[in-house]
């Protein structure tokens, strides 16, 4: 079989007479494993370390000849010749390299990596030879990784006691530093791996430091997904690329086959649907990471990639699929569930899985939606720098505000009220529309809102030391009265004439204490007492909410008249965070996350581990 191929200096040459020829130009220099050939068995330009066969085959003893190839493509930008007039490494007057001993030649390619190659026996490898291991020999230098604390692991040659970053600069590192020190060889960060390895397990080193520099070399790319194994990793580019996502892509990767497509999570989608579909065993993805890395938006990618491709399930009695319904869900609880922090301006504040149910056919036939966690706290404390819940700002924005008695300088709201990128008005019109789509009633968005109210009114609420009290009892100061009316009627808990608050304020300002048989007494609470039974009051009530919510959804949700266990988990997991005080509630996240690491991704890659093991040792 002949070839046409593009030697070292960047010409094309060919055909070749057989694989003898290619044997001896690839022993002579004049072609490398990174040169790129054209045969009849191949549909486009090809690097011959990307075709196993043919870069065994010309290292065997030749083969019979086979019969000349048809033309090839014109390669571009490329001068045309004949086989015969391709240079020879003595007639292009390029150096062999660096002569490292033994027959051996330290090379570079076009991308500056470095390889090596044996004049003696024409072998060529990216690995510097056994023989030069222990040697201080190293390719032209002594490369490593060694920690920092804002990058993580900074690639450096160290020449003595001194140390250059790859990218230029001196680099000043502690003795301890150096003792965590890890491998590296300067061929590794070519883009052959760094850039373009799409799963980090191939890479020639699998360690923390070779596979963030791959990560943050692939970013800067602009390619933001990244595998390793079945993982995939996303780092959050805070800008959205349109090209990347919608119908064709889904369509793309929907078809694909056993193509090799790159990283992304409507592949992850995909291959969970794929597992169902062949063993029919329930399936579950796992969205984790800090607080702002992108979980939310990967949670609806890949909601979208199994509404597509799963979608069209017998409606309902509204003429609605349940993927239609299902989208519809996001913007309600991301108004409800989402707020702005210090980190990300839409950051869910709760965890949550949703599990996609699929009739014998696997089409979507319902779903259901579990929260966690919810923090509670920020309804009635926001963190300073940072908002409130979403339905905060949509209230106060919407065209009911003043129906509401609310506006923009009520406590709750914080010093900040605004985000980048967020269009409260436009929001709460969506959230509005949504309702309406999953089939809850004008009634019920009209009294959502009220509720929200009500807790903004419960916000503005002050008490004093009453002065009729003999035990610093609290009373609710004046300039609150207003405020305490609205949100007993917001809440319906107002007096029998429909106007005053009396229970209410009764409930805020006193706690009942009982003793064995004997009658409740109710015990009056001082000022701070009573502040701390109002924010009590107003988280109690924001999450009573968010549950009732949960569960109109799911109703709504809810597989009609079929009965199966095929189902897709998708936990999106609340985000961690560090901060120098953590509260009660991040605590309980950040252990969460560390607990759902250990069970899922340790133990999975372990679980994998012993696998292979095992086929290894018993191989069929």
């Amino acid at each position: 079989m002949s070839y046409y191929y593009i030697a070292y200096d960047g010409n094309q040459y060919g055909p070749t007479n057989d694989i003898d020829e290619l044997r001896a130009l690839l022993l002579n220099g004049t072609i490398e494993p990174t040169s790129l050939v054209y045969g009849e068995d191949l549909t486009s330009w090809t690097a011959i370390h990307n075709i196993p066969a043919l870069l065994e085959y010309i290292k065997s003893p030749p083969p019979p000849p086979l019969p000349p190839s048809r033309d090839p493509p014109k390669a571009p930008s490329t001068e045309f010749k004949t086989a015969s007039q391709a240079p020879s490494r003595a007639q292009r007057h390029i150096p062999p390299g660096k002569d490292i001993g033994n027959g051996w030649f330290e090379r570079r390619t076009q991308d500056q990596a470095t390889y090596y190659f044996n004049g003696r026996t024409g072998k060529l490898q990216w690995d510097l030879p056994e023989e030069f291991e222990n040697s201080c020999i190293v390719e032209s230098g002594d490369y490593k990784f060694l920690p920092d604390r804002d990058e993580g692991w900074v690639p450096v040659r160290s020449n003595g006691d001194k140390f250059q970053k790859i990218d230029g600069g001196d680099w000043r590192a502690s003795a301890a530093d150096c003792a965590c020190a890890l491998p590296l060889r300067l061929s590794w960060l070519a883009d052959k791996w760094v850039v373009h390895v799409n799963d980090l397990v191939l890479l020639p080193e699998v360690h923390d430091g070779l596979v963030l520099e791959s990560l943050r070399r692939r970013f800067h790319k602009k390619l933001i997904y990244t595998s390793v194994g079945p993982v995939l990793v996303a780092i959050n580019p805070f800008q959205y690329f349109p090209a990347r996502y919608g119908v064709e892509v889904i369509n793309k990767y929907r078809t694909c086959g056993n193509q090799n497509l790159p990283s992304h999570p409507y592949r992850t989608a995909g291959s969970a649907y794929r597992q169902l579909f062949e063993s029919g065993t329930p399936q579950s993805i796992l969205v984790s990471g800090e607080s702002g890395a992108g979980k939310t938006e990967t949670t609806k990618h890949c909601l979208s990639y199994l509404a597509a491709v799963a979608g069209h399930s017998s409606a309902d009695s509204s003429g609605l699929g349940v993927e239609l319904k299902l989208s519809s869900v996001n913007p309600i609880l991301e108004a409800f569930g989402n707020a702005k922090t210090v980190r990300n301006d839409n950051s869910s504040r709760f965890g949550r899985l949703t599990e996609l149910w699929f009739t014998p056919d696997f089409r979507i036939s319902g779903a259901t939606i579990t929260k966690y966690l919810l923090e509670k706290s920020r309804a009635s404390q926001p963190t300073p720098g940072e908002r409130n819940f979403h339905s905060f700002y949509q209230v106060i924005s919407g065209s009911k505000a003043s129906q509401l008695g609310v506006d923009d300088n009520f406590i709750l709201l914080g010093s900040c009220t605004k985000a980048n990128g967020i269009d409260d008005v436009s929001d709460g019109a969506t959230v509005e529309e949504a309702f309406k789509v999953l089939g809850l009633t004008h009634n019920d968005f009209d009294m959502v809102l009220g509720i929200v109210a009500a807790i903004l009114h419960l916000g503005e609420l002050k008490f004093k030391v009453d002065a009729n009290s003999d035990h610093d009892g609290a009373t609710l100061d004046p300039s609150s009265e207003v405020h305490a009316q609205w949100a007993a009627r917001l809440l319906g808990v107002n007096d029998d004439d429909g106007v005053g608050c009396v229970h209410l304020t009764r409930a805020l300002l006193s706690k009942t204490s009982q003793m064995g048989a004997m009658e409740a007494v109710a015990v009056p609470l001082r000022p701070d007492q009573a502040c701390e039974s109002r924010d009590a009051l107003e988280r109690l009530v924001y999450g009573r909410l968010f549950d009732w919510l949960i569960s109109k959804i799911n109703l709504h949700l809810a597989a009609r008249n079929v009965v199966t266990a095929r189902s897709i988990g998708i936990l999106d997991i609340f985000g961690f965070e560090v901060f120098e005080v953590n509260g009660f509630e991040q605590l309980c996240i950040n252990f969460a996350n560390e607990k759902v690491s250990d069970a899922c991704f340790a133990s999975y890659f372990i679980s994998l581990d012993a696998q292979q093991l095992y086929l290894t040792a018993c191989p069929t």
